[in-house]
């Protein structure tokens, strides 16, 4: 369990973590307030496990002929994953934000349909 960044009570889970985005934060079963992981953070997260996949592949697999090299990154790359996901830093938000940027988030997705269409 982690805490909850405005009562400082350990109630938010780490699938709820994990999930806590600024479209749909992390709610505290204590004091009701949501938290989210900021996107940067998540997406940095993701980028940088599949960056040590891709690096150690190309760079260590490909001139040894061998599949250990990437099988090991994956791993290491896996556990790099979890370790910064439980690090990661929760933000406290509120309705009025989590309302903005699902209106937003909305917005961003009609545009890529509409660009989408348009091809």
């Amino acid at each position: 369990m982690y805490q909850c960044p405005t009562c400082h009570e350990s109630t938010i889970s780490g699938w709820q973590k994990w999930g806590a985005h600024t479209t749909h934060p992390a709610r505290c079963s204590s004091c009701s307030s949501l938290s989210f992981v900021p996107t940067v953070t998540s997406s940095g997260i993701l980028s940088a496990s599949v960056a040590l996949i891709a690096f150690v592949g190309i760079f260590i697999g490909v001139p040894l002929h061998s599949p250990t090299p990437v099988l090991l990154a994956i791993i290491g790359a896996l556990f790099f994953y979890i370790w910064r996901w439980h690090v990661a830093v929760l933000l406290p938000t509120n309705s009025e934000l989590v309302a903005s940027a699902r209106r937003s988030n909305r917005l961003l997705n009609l545009l890529v349909l509409l660009g989408i269409l348009a091809e």
